[in-house]
């Protein structure tokens, strides 16, 4: 197969995008923070309930240990909900803040 030496070649790309909007545009800070807000409050409330069902989990193990299961899976529940909402506020993405 011969090949003009002179054509380029051209390959196909993607570009994945985890904002949901992911053009960069200027905001300000007050603005920036409100956006964030919602997604921080969620990190404190799973943060808040994971302590709460580990502490309940491990007293229900000796005062009524039928119940330690279900405890102790929320509490398992609300750390991977804390995690995933920690990897949202917490993130490298690149962000243009204006004044």
């Amino acid at each position: 197969m011969d090949e003009n030496p002179e054509q380029e070649n051209i390959h196909l790309a993607t570009v994945l995008a985890d904002a949901k909007e992911p053009f960069l545009r200027m905001r300000t800070r007050w603005s920036y923070l409100e956006s964030q807000l919602d997604t921080w409050k969620d990190f404190v409330r799973y943060r808040t309930a994971m302590y709460l069902f580990a502490v309940l989990g491990i007293i229900s193990l000796f005062v009524a240990p039928i119940g330690a299961p279900l405890l102790l899976g929320l509490a398992a529940y609300y750390f991977h909900r804390k995690k995933h909402a920690h990897s949202l506020v917490i993130s490298n993405r690149v962000v243009m803040v204006g004044h």
